[in-house]
């Protein structure tokens, strides 16, 4: 326990670091304090009350025999470090600072203003008309069935506010009215989705991205998230509504279980996942074959299967993955020990790092994928591939988009290039040559 500590400190040095300068820590920092909120918070928990948190389907990482239990830890204490490792082969031998976001011609704001505001209110106002007569859970268990891949259209508030926040107009009088709108739109817009991290994210992105971040904002903003979301348990839970309505601290114990911990998925996945190949996967790394072909639909290739959330959640429960419609929270380590083995892991955490490198390269140049690669990096050790490219995704799509559409609104010829002729060409006809 305390050598996970001492290693997931170490790695989150960097991201203190950045915030103590004003400066945004970047993608690969994040990964730490991933690692530390979805494996530290549980494991700290249990190890400070003494209790081993209840599972109706997993064993308790203390549970394990010594052998297993050691491999266990081990492979939390080193996870974000072979994260690193990847990113490492493709450091910047100098650092290059970001672009900054380019100048806002008056027409591109008024447009996006103009357009973006109705669209999420109007998405807002079906997603409320959608809610009548029915709680929260309820529409969750039918909008899938219902809208099927176009309910990704209802996270369309949320990438906009995603990418305006970015944009130094939206530190303007005008543009915090615009942005605290937006904000208001991507929690309504999404309510039907039945995640409480769609009615979290909105806040966090406010607190993090919008302003230079500070220590003790990330800090105070982390803990009301928290308590927030434990609070909003009875409204998208059946299980704590009505009669089974429970006290705060309950509320907090549940979310400390059900979705922060992950150490007992990861126990139970390594319980289920051999040295190398698959036991629960149909063959070796078709969680990702789904992930790639996840904007594709099943009616057109129902050979793509399932997520490894699914399957492992059939395997689990003992169903059929066609009839499992939810999953255990699977994140990154558990996800490719499900589908390649064990001793895959620490190679395929070195390429996510490499992908977070390249991506983070990338976003010096196209300053609009910032926001969604540093959340997904957030996300990486509580959701499995297919999620984060569910939301953030889709968000870094919709950033670009929004990008272009801002930078063409924006375009101005520079006077050199209005007639056709560079005003180098002008200057040497009209200049004449000495001697």
């Amino acid at each position: 326990m305390l050598c996970v500590l001492g290693s997931h400190a170490m790695a989150i040095r960097r991201f203190v670091r950045a915030l103590r300068e004003r400066r945004l820590p970047e993608a690969i920092d994040f990964t730490g304090l991933s690692a530390i909120m979805y494996y530290d918070l549980g494991l700290v928990a249990e190890w400070v009350t003494g209790e081993v948190a209840p599972s109706t389907y997993f064993p308790s990482i203390w549970d394990l025999e010594p052998p297993a239990r050691i491999l266990a830890f081990g492979l939390v204490a080193t996870a974000p470090w072979c994260i690193r490792a990847g990113a490492w082969f493709l450091r910047d031998k100098s650092l290059i600072p970001a672009r900054p976001a380019p100048a806002t011609a008056p027409l591109a704001k008024v447009a996006f203003v103009a357009v973006v505001l109705p669209a999420s209110a109007a998405l807002t106002w079906w997603a409320f008309d959608y809610l009548p007569g029915r709680a929260i859970w309820e529409a969750r268990a039918n909008i899938g069935l219902d809208l099927g891949l176009f309910v990704m259209v209802l996270y369309l508030p949320l990438h906009m506010l995603a990418f305006y926040i970015q944009r130094p107009e939206s530190r303007t009088r005008v543009g915090v009215c615009v942005a605290l709108l937006l904000a208001a739109f991507a929690i309504g817009a999404t309510l039907p989705i039945g995640q409480r991290t769609n009615a979290l994210l909105p806040v966090l992105l406010l607190l993090m991205f919008w302003r230079k971040p500070t220590l003790r904002t990330i800090s105070a903003g982390a803990i009301a998230l928290f308590v927030s979301a434990a609070l909003l348990l009875p409204l998208f839970k059946w299980q704590f509504a009505g009669e089974n309505s429970a006290s705060v601290s309950e509320l907090i114990v549940s979310t400390f279980n059900t979705d922060i911990g992950r150490t007992p998925v990861l126990t139970e996945a390594l319980g289920r996942s051999p040295l190398l190949g698959t036991e629960v996967m149909p063959y070796p790394g078709a969680g990702y074959v789904y992930t790639a072909l996840f904007f594709v639909p099943r009616a057109l290739l129902p050979e793509k299967g399932f997520a490894t959330a699914i399957e492992f959640t059939a395997a689990v429960v003992n169903e059929p993955a066609s009839l499992v419609n939810w999953g255990f929270g699977v994140g990154v380590v558990e996800e490719l020990m499900l589908n390649f083995g064990i001793l895959a892991v620490p190679i395929g955490l070195a390429v996510v790092g490499l992908g977070l490198a390249a991506g983070s390269r990338a976003a010096r140049q196209l300053p609009a994928l910032r926001v969604p690669l540093r959340l997904a990096a957030l996300w990486s050790f509580g959701y499995h591939s297919a999620s984060l490219l569910l939301t953030f995704g889709a968000m870094a799509l919709v950033c670009v988009a929004l990008d272009g559409v801002m930078r063409l609104l924006s375009f101005r010829p520079s006077p050199s290039t209005r007639s056709g002729v560079p005003r180098s060409a002008v200057s040497r006809l009209l200049v004449p040559r000495q001697g």
